[in-house]
């Protein structure tokens, strides 16, 4: 996750390639909260992607997005409107000390986490959420990995090829997060002494339109071979690889060149649907 906080990254690029949250699931997180809508902290905001959704869709009197990587804030304070009810910070995820006189009050209604937590440590957050959430306040983690093209099972493989194999992405995920995200938070356990009306859903791609989950409660994207071979470009994994590589030919150029030829009924232009192993967590503050 370091290489978001370096000068180069690209959170626009970032932004415009990352896969959106339905409409259809911040329903389900509204529905879920109970109680007052005063402050909403977004923890691991990155450019304001989930941020500026859940301002538009949740309604929240104030909301803050923090992040440790200050381009990643700039690219949130570039997108908000001038008038909004919503400030972006740098501070890392498990830190709520912004919160000022109302550090460890508990006075926040709802913390939200978007593809972060795998990388601050479920546990020493879950606790720092506990200790600034009001009585019944939500706290809800999400997130993603493995993409790949509804209808084209090859892609699957293509892609967890690139991902994981030893001379490809693999050894540039940072760890243990890499493996904690990879199985979809799954061996993370809520502290139940501090949380209650727990709700964990998984969902895998390899399902989408079989029936077996709502489709649109999966995170993803309509898109492009090419938009997905941008997305690649959007890691932490991806940014490490092409430090280390620079006079090599591009990684996920391979990664799209494999898709095509595995899928002849693809150009890099087809419209398709990008979709996600995908993942949410919802939790009340006792």
């Amino acid at each position: 996750m370091s290489q978001f906080s370096e000068k180069d990254f690209d959170a626009i690029n970032y932004a415009d390639f990352r896969p959106t949250y339905s409409i259809e699931f911040y329903k389900k997180m509204n529905e879920y909260h109970e109680g007052e809508k005063n402050l909403l902290i977004d923890v691991g905001c990155g450019p304001g992607t989930a941020t500026l959704q859940l301002v538009n869709l949740l309604k929240f009197k104030k909301t803050i997005g923090t992040d440790i990587s200050k381009p990643m804030v700039d690219g949130g304070n570039n997108l908000k409107q001038k008038d909004s009810n919503v400030e972006f910070l740098v501070s890392s995820g498990e830190d709520f000390q912004f919160l000022g006189e109302e550090f460890n009050a508990k006075k926040v209604d709802m913390i939200t986490a978007a593809e972060c937590v795998h990388y601050i440590g479920f546990n020493i957050f879950q606790e720092n959420c506990w200790k600034n959430l009001r009585k019944n306040g939500t706290l809800a983690i999400w997130g993603y990995v493995n993409p790949t093209i509804a209808g084209h099972p090859k892609v699957d493989k293509i892609s967890f090829d690139y991902f994981y194999s030893a001379d490809k992405f693999g050894p540039y995920w940072q760890q243990p997060g890499g493996k904690i995200i990879s199985n979809l938070l799954q061996d993370c356990k809520w502290d139940e002494t501090k949380y209650k009306d727990i709700k964990n859903v998984v969902m895998f791609a390899r399902d989408y339109g079989t029936g077996v989950n709502e489709d649109e409660l999966y995170f993803g994207c309509s898109s492009t071979p090419e938009g997905l071979r941008r997305y690649f470009t959007t890691t932490s994994f991806y940014h490490g690889w092409k430090k280390d590589h620079p006079n090599e030919k591009d990684l996920s150029e391979s990664f799209l060149e494999e898709v095509l030829a595995a899928c002849p009924d693809l150009k890099a232009n087809s419209k398709v649907q990008i979709v996600f192993d995908t993942f949410y967590m919802f939790a009340r503050a006792i």
